[in-house]
């Protein structure tokens, strides 16, 4: 019976706190919870913690710039698991660039999550099946993200629409 009265309050405040960013009727701090400090950020990266389940259930209640420390604290504790095999993690792409929405999705959907976070080296064949020439130091990764996004927002493939 808890349970369910929490869950419904939750969903009740967090219309409230949706509505309030549409039509400003109080300001976004009167969201807050008071107890947000430096211990609860640290519980909050700890997995089955109340502070984590908190900050997926109801991140509203926790102050942006808390989330900012959580977020940083859990990317910190990433690297720290990772160590310096993610410096070596390669995750080679070879990508059509007439197909690059289908290749990129088909490529990522292999990938684990710590695969993710690791190094993409990306290398693009052209509509003859050729490989074309370059080192990805950057540069053809950042080219790959702007065709991708491009790509992404096309009208042919239907995933976004016009309201």
């Amino acid at each position: 019976l808890l349970l369910l009265l929490l869950t419904c309050l939750l969903i009740f405040f967090s219309q409230l706190q949706d509505w309030n960013n549409r039509r400003q009727f109080t300001s976004p701090s009167d969201f807050h919870a008071d107890g947000v400090n430096d211990f609860f950020i640290s519980q909050a990266v700890i997995e089955n913690a109340r502070a984590n389940e908190i900050l997926k259930q109801a991140a509203f209640l926790i102050p942006f710039t808390s989330r900012v420390k959580i977020f940083t604290s859990q990317l910190a504790a990433a690297r720290q698991r990772q160590g310096s095999q993610a410096v070596f993690t390669r995750n080679r792409f070879r990508i059509r660039r007439d197909h690059i929405l289908e290749d990129a999705y088909n490529q990522m959907s292999q990938l684990s999550e710590d695969d993710l976070r690791g190094v993409i080296r990306v290398t693009f064949v052209n509509e003859f099946g050729v490989e074309e020439a370059g080192i990805d130091g950057g540069g053809i990764f950042k080219d790959f993200m702007e065709n991708i996004t491009r790509a992404s927002f096309d009208v042919q493939y239907g995933l976004f629409k016009v309201i």
